[in-house]
């Protein structure tokens, strides 16, 4: 599965800037091979491993888990996160009104407009 990392100690994104190889364990553990010496090593900052959705919103942007997405739920316009929700195994909208019960296909106008590490 696709996936980025938020480095909570340097409260940034995980980049690859050295060539490493990314991967989550079973435990979702962020690891990386390291290329000078082909080892595998455990991340060592603390980090929150977000998961891409599998969707994209109407401007082609890739949605993940703690997204924040602006949508139109009849006439009026919201904002929301998107969580998994691991009872159900789902992604799932949470706004100040509680969990949306729209599933995130059935939004034609979802659009990211940021997420809960940078705004």
């Amino acid at each position: 599965m696709k996936f980025k990392a938020w480095d909570e100690d340097f409260g940034q994104w995980v980049q690859d800037t050295l060539g490493y190889e990314y991967f989550v364990n079973q435990n979702g553990l962020l690891y990386f091979i390291d290329t000078d010496d082909g080892k595998i090593r455990r991340y060592p900052n603390k980090n929150k491993v977000i998961w891409y959705t599998g969707l994209r919103d109407k401007n082609g942007v890739e949605i993940y888990e703690s997204d924040r997405v602006a949508f139109t739920e009849g006439s009026k316009r919201k904002e929301a996160v998107i969580v998994w929700r691991e009872r159900e195994a789902l992604f799932a909208i949470k706004d100040g009104d509680g969990w949306g019960s729209m599933a995130l296909q059935n939004l034609d106008d979802i659009e990211v407009v940021g997420n809960i590490y940078e705004s």
